[in-house]
């Protein structure tokens, strides 16, 4: 129940101040100023925004918004605005991440991870906040949060199927992926969750299990994969070492011994 109630507070967070930028006077006047700022040929975006941000954290996300959009922001500067906001509001974390997220969705997995990282203890919030806007980058946002707090990676997946169940396998298996050791954490708290994608997130883990081994079906590793010649010392992909002329790996082919017959038919005379 806490989860659900913090995701639903983020969420509502989001939406609020995402709508006051249009709504609000004030919010608007505060979006205006920081683009003016913006404006000058020497502006350290990332100060405006952290002064900006600290001065007014209820308009949190329209600030970062406005200062990715009004700099074209690439990935690290995305990564740099929403650490700057993050700091200097830690609590408003999940909007600003979905904010930054609207304005740059081809920098979704950089603001996540610099979110996570200024934010640790609202890892699964800001993920499922990322999500929530931008699920087709379900994968790789999921993959950020672990990363950037892989001891909250069973959380956060939680979070993150609920936000996105139609995405539960591809964020299951990144989660897994991301946090190997906690496979199993991470899938039964996605299933609890969100049970009817139970089958899903099996298929998610299995995905993730085989990905990190890369062995599915548990075969003896090769020595030297791949490497064939034609001289007979090639090394296969299974068995080890091969001799034989297209180095595939298999026993040495020996010839067997020539066959006698044990009635040798011989040349006879025959009377008629």
């Amino acid at each position: 129940m806490k989860k659900i109630v913090l995701l639903t507070t983020a969420f509502a967070m989001f939406g609020s101040i995402a709508a006051s930028a249009q709504d609000n006077p004030a919010a608007a006047a505060v979006v205006q100023a920081v683009k003016t700022k913006l404006a000058a040929a020497d502006a350290d975006v990332a100060a405006i925004v952290a002064a900006e941000v600290a001065a007014n954290p209820q308009f949190a996300a329209e600030i970062v918004q406005a200062a990715i959009q009004a700099t074209n922001a690439d990935p690290a500067n995305v990564a740099a605005i929403v650490t700057a906001a993050v700091t200097a509001a830690p609590s408003a974390a999940p909007a600003i991440t979905a904010a930054a997220v609207v304005a740059a969705p081809q920098a979704a997995a950089a603001a996540t991870t610099a979110a996570v990282t200024a934010a640790p203890e609202a890892a699964a919030a800001i993920a499922a906040s990322a999500i929530t806007v931008a699920p087709q980058e379900a994968s790789a946002i999921t993959t950020a949060a672990v990363t950037a707090a892989p001891d909250s990676a069973p959380a956060i997946a939680a979070a993150a199927v609920t936000a996105a169940p139609q995405q539960a396998q591809v964020i299951t298996t990144a989660a897994i992926t991301a946090a190997p050791q906690q496979a199993t954490s991470i899938t039964s708290s996605a299933t609890a969750a969100a049970p009817t994608q139970a089958a899903a997130i099996l298929a998610g883990a299995a995905n993730a299990t085989q990905g990190a081994t890369g062995n599915p079906l548990n075969f003896p590793a090769a020595d030297n994969v791949g490497v064939v010649d034609s001289s007979g010392t090639g090394t296969g992909t299974v068995g080890g070492s091969g001799t034989d002329s297209n180095g595939g790996g298999a026993p040495p082919i020996v010839n067997p011994p020539p066959v006698t017959n044990p009635n040798p038919v011989t040349n006879q005379t025959v009377d008629a």
